[in-house]
């Protein structure tokens, strides 16, 4: 609707996991480095956390998109699975055929098919992403599979991406068995402000805009604020302005419009993560050095005390001596 006005080739701010606009700051790049190396090493489990619409499903398709040949993948995207379902979805996802309702035989069956793989030097890999919503009986299960390995290394590679309350499902006692198989954890955290005006611009320029600073400094700032560094509120927030902007027939986007957009979308901002950006003086640091101000003066006071009473002293110390 608004992209002719605007000169994009598609929308900038789609809610779909294209790995193309993908952003890669130093935390996504690091979560992906960690990703690739738990599959081409054969490490076993790793396990990929972070906020609601922090973009963890984009950055598991871009993995999956640039994975090498060898690689052969099990995604499954709805874990509520009972544990029959659970293995059909396994076997259908790799093209095992055909699975038993009996869990030892598709164990027995599903071992075979990870001995073919290794022989064939293919590296089969499991994803399970929202994976927060697996029952307790699922993840037990997925304990056992872990233990399918050789003297040397892993049948199968395993990648849990979820919620933060994935983190504290795993830290459960009842469950820490599978908590001490984990070998490669990384928590994704919400875009710093610096980031997202680069993730803004990225999209922008990406979506085929001549303009990357359509948006004000203001507007982003406010974006920033409103939407606690999550990516998929970025979005909303930046699409529904876009929007209102076709709609008055302005060609930058400032902070009045993004302020109609919240308050639309009923966002508040002290509902929101704290956005911190390098370089931004934040308030806990202001306060830090308030604190450490006041006790520099307090020391001065005492020293310029101490020096005035010494000096009083010996001016009583010479009197006292002038009169004897």
């Amino acid at each position: 609707m608004y992209c002719a006005f605007y000169g994009f080739q598609e929308r900038p701010f789609n809610l779909t996991p294209d790995p193309h606009f993908l952003y890669l700051n130093s935390h996504y790049r690091e979560a992906y480095a960690h990703l690739v190396y738990g599959i081409r090493e054969r490490r076993g489990f790793v396990v990929v956390t972070g906020e609601v619409g922090i973009g963890k499903t984009t950055l598991i398709q871009n993995l999956l998109n640039n994975l090498d040949e060898n690689v052969e993948i099990a995604y499954i995207f709805n874990p509520i699975l009972s544990i029959t379902e659970f293995f059909a979805a396994i076997f259908d996802e790799f093209g095992i055929h055909p699975h038993s309702q009996d869990k030892h035989v598709n164990l027995r069956i599903f071992n075979d098919f990870l001995l073919k793989c290794l022989k064939e030097r293919k590296i089969p890999v499991l994803v399970i992403d929202e994976a927060q919503n697996l029952s307790r009986k699922v993840l037990e299960e997925i304990r056992l599979l872990s233990n399918l390995e050789t003297q040397k290394s892993k049948l199968l590679q395993m990648i849990l991406v979820g919620q933060p309350e994935l983190r504290e499902k795993l830290g459960r006692s009842e469950l820490r068995q599978l908590n001490q198989r984990v070998v490669i954890r990384y928590h994704l955290p919400p875009l710093n402000l610096l980031e997202v005006k680069d993730y803004v611009r990225k999209r922008l320029l990406v979506a085929g805009t001549a303009d990357v600073n359509l948006f004000s400094n203001r507007a982003l700032e406010t974006i920033a604020r409103y939407s606690g560094g999550i990516p998929r509120l970025i979005n909303v927030i930046g699409d529904n302005a876009l929007l209102i902007g076709y709609a008055l027939g302005v060609r930058g986007i400032d902070e009045g419009i993004i302020r109609e957009v919240v308050t639309d979308l009923a966002l508040k901002r002290e509902n929101t993560p704290a956005v911190v950006a390098n370089g931004v003086f934040m308030k806990r640091y202001l306060s830090r050095w308030q604190g450490m101000l006041w006790i520099v003066v307090l020391l001065a006071i005492l020293v310029l005390l101490m020096v005035f009473f010494h000096q009083e002293l010996d001016r009583g110390m010479a009197f006292i001596r002038s009169l004897l």
